[in-house]
């Protein structure tokens, strides 16, 4: 049996996870992650071949064939049924995401789809659409000396008299070919992804913080064919509002699962509580140098 943290939740698993920060053995586990056979899901209909995922407020199930099926239920229990010889890498990797951002919809929190750098104990987001720049940005920021916090996942937890706090995800980061091989500081890849994928995982245990920290500023990286060079503006109120809830990590759970209320509530008080800027930049021009020094530029003015 494995111990581990991740998404700021204690996990005792059959499966290893070179992926996640591992812990002692603990009893005060909050996830089970076990081997076995998956049941039937409610609005599982029989004989299709084809991937399939099935949600509700209760449970999940996601059928990847040829790798594995994947049960989550109550927000505590996961259950794994691998098929034979299936890729072990592939297996993880759907499971550290899809998987677990349905138990963390299950346990009224949802997760927030952004990379994160630690400055002075507080939190710079990066959001961004696939293909918008945003692992770039945070491999150039990280050359300049800024401590990654998280990846591409952060949870949000409330403290109702200090504002919201952020865990991080677990400990790998994840960038394509031409970005790792852009930046010589992130070194050789720990891990490959999956199998035909040009996209690699570099872990960074040693540095990894167990601990949640408050987000006081977000960026949303854009790409746009309007524009003719990078641009930068302030975001506030209502804009902002919709900007966040719109990177929630898999939010196309949201229309399974009922959380209007937590879903309101959580953006709401985000966007009260952090400053956030538009970075928009011409589409199929990108200058990463620029952007970062956008970025900086708006830190060391705002002084965060």
């Amino acid at each position: 049996m494995y111990y581990y943290l991740a998404y700021g939740l204690k996990i005792k698993s059959e499966i290893f996870f070179p992926e996640l920060f591992p812990l002692h053995e603990t009893i005060d586990f909050e996830i089970e992650l076990l081997l076995g056979n998956v049941p039937l899901h409610q609005q599982e209909e029989i004989g299709s071949s084809e991937r399939q995922i099935y949600i509700d407020d209760k449970s999940y199930k996601l059928v990847l064939p040829g790798i594995a099926s994947y049960w989550a239920e109550s927000g505590s229990r996961i259950v794994v049924q691998l098929q034979e010889s299936a890729d072990q890498s592939t297996v993880r990797l759907f499971c550290l995401s899809n998987v677990f951002a349905a138990i963390l919809f299950q346990r009224k929190q949802i997760p927030l789809h952004a990379a994160a750098l630690k400055v002075d104990n507080r939190l710079v987001l990066l959001c961004g659409y696939s293909g918008a720049g945003k692992s770039t940005l945070l491999a150039s920021l990280m050359s300049r000396g800024f401590t990654l916090f998280s990846d591409d996942v952060c949870v949000p937890v409330s403290d109702t008299s200090e504002g919201i706090f952020m865990h991080s995800s677990y400990p790998m980061m994840k960038f394509w070919k031409d970005t790792y091989t852009a930046f010589s500081f992130l070194g050789i890849p720990d891990i490959q992804l999956r199998p035909g994928l040009d996209k690699a995982g570099f872990y960074f245990h040693d540095k990894f913080e167990t601990n949640p920290y408050k987000p006081n500023v977000v960026f949303f990286i854009e790409k746009s064919p309007a524009d003719s060079e990078v641009r930068i503006r302030e975001v506030q109120g209502a804009e902002l509002f919709q900007k966040l809830e719109s990177n929630a990590y898999r939010g196309e759970f949201l229309g399974s699962i009922d959380l209007r209320q937590e879903h309101f509530k959580l953006f709401a008080d985000l966007a009260n509580q952090v400053k956030g800027y538009l970075v928009v930049r011409p589409e199929g021009l990108y200058s990463v140098e620029e952007i970062t020094n956008i970025v900086t530029e708006v830190l060391e003015k705002d002084n965060i």
